[in-house]
């Protein structure tokens, strides 16, 4: 039998670890691992107790990271409603409507609206600050309710989305 290489041998090292590899693998990666005292420290080393933990943190950075992204595009949606891009606001705030289900999962039905109307007054007082044309608040509401209409069609895509790619058990 020929001698594998260090690179061959950590590739099948899970997989004598965990007992699925064939019997020439892992007679293999034995006779490699008596020749080789990097591979063997390697080999020894326990594997990650909890990988679903690993996962977990990586789901609370892409949520963490799909709400920063969210916030921002809420803010250039509310700042595009008295400008000339307001209709890119009808394809913007269905993905506002997709990330909030991501971060808030059906919660994002009454969240949405509520960060849509405060992110829509604080752009009212900087565009008031800044000297620009601002809305009244009677057309900020509507706006807001027309701007949660979209997100909520965003919003139930996701769903959808996420209830035909879920696995089975």
């Amino acid at each position: 039998m020929n001698d594998i290489t260090c690179d061959m041998c950590r590739d099948l090292m899970p997989l004598v670890k965990d007992g699925i590899a064939s019997a020439d693998s892992r007679l293999a990666v034995e006779r490699h691992l008596e020749g080789c005292p990097s591979c063997r420290a390697r080999f020894e080393t326990p594997l990650p107790a909890d990988g679903e933990k690993a996962f977990a943190a990586l789901w609370n950075r892409l949520r963490l990271l799909a709400a920063l992204v969210m916030m921002l595009c809420i803010f250039v949606g509310m700042d595009l409603t008295g400008g000339q891009g307001l209709f890119y606001n009808s394809l913007l705030m269905p993905f506002i409507g997709a990330l909030g289900f991501l971060v808030f999962r059906w919660k994002a039905a009454y969240n949405i609206p509520l960060l849509l109307l405060a992110v829509g007054l604080v752009t009212c007082g900087l565009n008031l600050l800044r000297g620009l044309e601002v809305l009244d608040i009677p057309s900020l509401l509507w706006w807001t309710v027309i701007y949660s209409g979209f997100a909520a069609a965003g919003m139930v895509i996701a769903a959808l989305l996420c209830f035909a790619l879920k696995k089975e058990d």
